[in-house]
Order: structure tokens, then C-alpha cells, then sequence
């Protein structure tokens, strides 16, 4: 090998030497640059970003982040450092919306701002000389106004002039005038509505199809399903066509097919304290087991076609837990709350095909609920995604949006006591769980005098609260901005008309006149 050679050599030795650098560094840059590590020209240093996406409600808004200019960017992705920044949105006719919002590097946050207008104007829709109550519809698409003894008129919302549908449960059939029904539950996969008479003793309970008069569509659930003596108390519709119905009578968990005319309530599960049903197989439930005096209630989740419930929590001196299993983006969540402690479970839908598991776990004797650590670390398709210790009483506020958890948390001592229950929420916190951006935030809930019926509702990405002094206050998310609607009260019901972006409430005139008033809220 002559001299030439060897310096070719080299000079190839030297080229993949210098290339294999490239491609390292090449790689590396890829990599931070995935996850959010920018290089900062300025300060001369690698920083980490996210990206924060910005819609507007309505569009076309101008967004200024910290002091800094952006102009019309309604639905664009802009990258920013890691930390906190003033977010400030604002258009002619609305008010300005301004917040804090905190960014995580390589990470997105979704942040939809909905302006309120400078003014807001009340119309009439309709006016009753009385009126015993109104019920809302879980879409916020219809109203149920309940007129006198079995009259009942169904407002449908959907269209810009709402319309009517008034009916008499006497037209169904001939026993309906010994009975005084009241509305008790939507069954809107079936057009049906629940009613139940609470007068006597047998509390019965129909079910009638509101698009059809014809004797048929009534469904009696109490003689039906009269051998398990059930009195629907507490149950829950499921199921994309409405037809299965749980039950807890007593201690007892039914199953009902309601397409099924001679099969019986099916009997799932005894020594139940609560449960939630998330469709028409899965199901979460609390179950008392007198055999185990440390841990006597235990949280499962439960596959009906497996018929095979799974061990998820232990919970010490038997306590109640208030929970609910929801579903949001193709994940099932069970959120719970034991007097002071809130968790949050993620569960992939092969989770409801194990095994019962019964892993050792070591009591934390300090906190209210024993969480299986060991149970969660090893299994990948359950995960605990949040959990919190509360100083005080959290009440467990469920609503129709999956991807917010409420809850209220007093002021008041529990004084030790781990199924004590606040009457009243003076100057209360209102604590709001954001799963989709893994956030939490407090508000105050109720500043003024306690009020014994607060009402806390969601409607789709609005959440509202009677507040008893100015009227009514409503919050957006995650928009964090809130206005009180002064003199708006709700007697009865409200509601929210999607498409017209409506907001229905009831006002009561000097006269004694019930008033259906819409206002335009443009969101």
C-alpha cells in the first residue's frame, strides 16, 4: 500500500468520521426538537417550547400574547417557551378575555376563548299563566315543562322558532287519571320520557314514547319487572339505542333489556353501595364485603359479557364513595371521590377482559382509600392519572362534559369524620380537573351568604352557576372567562340551543305570570 493510498484512507476515514457526527447531531437536534427544544439566537442558549393552539369564539379575534402583537391568528399554532404567559384575545362588540396560561415543552395546549357581547338583551318565547316545573334534556335540545296533573308539553329547541308537542298521559291509557305522574328521566335514543307516580305505594313507573299516542308505546316498568320490586329509585339508561337500564334497589344491582318484553330483571351484583354505568356492558360499581372488616368496600369495574368484575381500589372503614365512569376521546375514566381524596382512572378498553386481581398492597392508614400502587405500576391498561388530597370535604359534582371533573370543597371541618356531609357551601371552592390538559384550577364558588339550593350544571363546554345576590354566573372552558347574567334566575330549567347558541331560562312576573325568556350568547 503506497503513501496515496493511505491518505485516501484517511481522508475516508475522516468523511465517515465527519458524517457519523452529522448524523448523530443530526438525530439529537431531531429529537429536541420533537420534544420542544429550541435554540434561542438571541440569549445565545437551547430552550424548551410547546405549542399553544389558539380558536376563537367568534372568529376573527385579536390575540396578543404577553406584550406582544399577534393580530387575527385564530386557529394557528404558536410555538412558545416553557412557563406561563398572558394570553389577551379581544373584538369590537365583546368584552376582553385575558388569563394565564401554562405551556409545556413539547407539549400542545388547546385553548378556545369564547367572548361574551358588550350586550345582552333578553326576548319572551313564551308566556304561562303557571307552571309546576321544567326539566332539561342531558343534550340541552329539549324542554319538558310540567303544566298541571299529567300535562306535560315538550319544547323542542333544535329549531329557530322552538316547538311544541303538549300531551296528557290520560290519552295513553284509561288508569292514567287515578295516578299523579311526574316526570323522572330522558330516554332520548328511544323518544321516550319516565314518569312516576309518588303518591302511593307502589311508586309506579312508565315509560312512554312522546311520538306516538298509541296505548302500545307505554311500557309499565313496575308490573314488568314486578318480581324484583323495584321502585327506580337510582338507575341509569345506557346503551346507543336506549334499551338496557341498571337498577339498584336496596343493595342490589339489576340489569333491564328493555326490548326484551318476557325476560325478568337480571340480578348482577349485591351488598352495592353506588355504581355508574358507562354503557351497556361496562359498568363501575362499590360492593360491600362483610368478610374483610380492614377494607369492608372495594371499587370494581365491570365487563357484563365477561360477567367478570375487576378489583381497583380497597377503601378503609367502609365508606361511600361517590363516583362516575365517563368516556372522552376513546378512554374510559373512573373518577371518584372518599370524603377528602380525588382519583381519576384511565382504563383502555382490554382492561375489561383480565382476571381478577388481588395484589398485595401495603395500608396507608393516614388517607381515606388504600390505592393498589403495585396493582396500577404493573398493569399498562389501567393507570391512575390523578389523585388529590383535599384539606376539607370535596363533593363530587358530575356533569354531561366528560372532560372537566367538578367538584365543591367546603369550607366546613369534617372533623374526622370520613363520611360526614356538609349542608351548606359558604364562600365553598369550586376545584375543576381538566383531563384533556392534565390541569387543575380553583374558583371561588359562591362569595355571598349560603344558599341552600345552588345549582352547578354543565352544558357542552359551559358551565353554570346561580349566584344569589346578581343573578345567574356563567364560565367557559377552557376559557376560564365568566360574566353574571344579572337577574337571570332560574326557577326551573336551563337549557342551551347548539345551533342558535341560545340560552333559555325562566323569569317570574309581578303577576305571577312564568316567563320563557332566550337570550343570544353567541358562543
Amino acid at each position: 500500500m503506497n503513501y496515496q493510498e493511505n491518505k485516501n484512507n484517511h481522508h475516508m476515514l475522516l468523511v465517515y468520521i465527519i458524517l457519523g457526527v452529522v448524523f448523530v447531531a443530526t438525530v439529537v437536534f431531531v429529537i429536541l426538537m420533537i420534544r420542544g427544544y429550541r435554540w434561542n439566537i438571541k440569549d445565545k442558549n437551547i430552550e424548551s417550547y410547546g405549542v399553544l393552539q389558539v380558536k376563537t369564539f367568534p372568529s376573527g379575534a385579536n390575540i396578543k400574547i404577553n406584550d406582544r402583537e399577534l393580530g387575527f391568528l385564530d386557529g394557528k399554532r404558536l410555538d412558545l417557551t416553557e412557563g406561563q404567559h398572558t394570553v389577551t384575545v379581544s373584538r369590537d362588540g365583546y368584552q376582553t378575555w385575558q388569563d394565564r396560561v401554562t405551556i409545556r415543552g413539547g407539549k400542545v395546549k388547546w385553548l378556545n376563548v369564547r367572548l361574551f357581547p358588550d350586550k345582552i338583551e333578553p326576548s319572551l318565547v313564551k308566556s304561562y299563566p303557571a307552571l309546576l316545573a321544567s326539566f332539561e334534556a342531558p343534550n340541552h335540545r329539549f324542554m319538558l315543562n310540567h303544566l298541571s296533573k299529567n300535562r306535560f308539553e315538550l319544547v323542542d329547541l333544535t329549531a329557530k322558532t322552538p316547538k311544541y308537542l303538549e300531551f296528557d298521559l290520560a290519552d295513553y291509557f284509561a288508569e292514567a287519571g287515578k295516578y299523579n305522574f311526574e316526570f323522572i328521566n330522558w330516554n332520548l335514543a328511544r323518544d321516550s320520557l319516565l314518569f312516576q307516580d309518588k303518591t302511593t305505594a307502589e311508586r309506579r313507573t312508565i315509560m312512554i314514547n312522546y311520538r306516538d299516542k298509541d296505548p302500545r308505546s307505554v311500557v309499565d316498568l313496575s308490573s314488568r319487572y314486578a318480581s324484583a320490586k323495584l321502585t327506580f329509585a337510582n338507575y341509569k339508561i345506557t346503551g346507543a339505542k336506549g334499551t338496557v337500564m341498571w337498577v339498584l334497589e336496596s343493595d342490589k344491582l339489576y340489569r333491564l333489556d328493555l326490548t326484551a318484553t318476557d325476560k325478568p330483571a337480571e340480578l348482577i351484583a349485591e351488598g352495592v353501595k353506588n355504581f355508574s354505568a358507562i354503557d351497556e356492558n361496562k359498568l363501575a360499581f362499590a360492593q360491600t364485603d362483610p368478610n374483610d372488616q380492614q377494607h369492608p368496600t372495594k371499587v370494581n369495574l365491570y365487563n357484563y359479557k365477561l360477567a367478570q368484575p375487576v378489583l381497583v381500589d380497597k377503601l378503609l372503614n367502609g365508606v361511600k364513595p361517590k363516583f362516575n365512569l365517563v368516556r372522552f376521546n376513546d378512554n374510559d375514566y373512573l373518577i371518584y371521590t372518599v370524603d377528602r381524596q380525588l382519583s381519576v382512572i384511565k382504563a383502555d378498553g382490554e382492561f375489561y377482559q383480565m382476571q381478577s386481581a388481588k395484589p398485595d398492597a401495603k395500608a396507608d392508614r393516614t388517607k381515606t382509600s388504600l390505592l393498589l400502587d403495585q396493582f396500577l405500576t404493573k398493569n399498562p391498561k389501567i393507570t391512575k392519572i390523578y389523585s388529590k388530597f383535599f384539606a376539607r370535604p370535596a363533593d363530587l359534582r358530575i356533569g354531561i362534559n366528560p372532560r372537566f371533573v367538578t367538584l365543591l370543597v367546603t369550607n366546613q371541618s369534617s372533623q374526622n369524620q370520613s363520611n360526614a356531609q356538609p349542608t351548606t357551601w359558604e364562600n365553598a371552592d369550586l376545584f375543576v380537573y381538566d383531563i384533556e390538559n392534565d390541569e387543575s384550577t380553583n374558583y371561588v364558588y359562591h362569595d355571598q351568604a349560603t344558599q341552600p339550593d345552588l345549582v352547578l350544571k354543565w352544558l357542552d363546554n359551559v358551565m353554570l352557576w346561580n349566584h344569589q345576590e346578581s343573578g345567574m354566573r356563567v364560565r367557559y372552558f377552557n376559557g376560564r372567562n365568566s360574566r353574571i347574567l344579572t337577574g337571570v334566575r332560574p326557577l326551573y330549567g336551563v337549557q342551551f340551543d347548539a345551533s342558535e347558541a341560545n340560552l333559555y331560562y325562566f323569569d317570574k312576573t309581578a303577576d305571577g305570570k312564568i316567563n320563557l325568556m332566550r337570550i343570544k350568547t353567541e358562543i
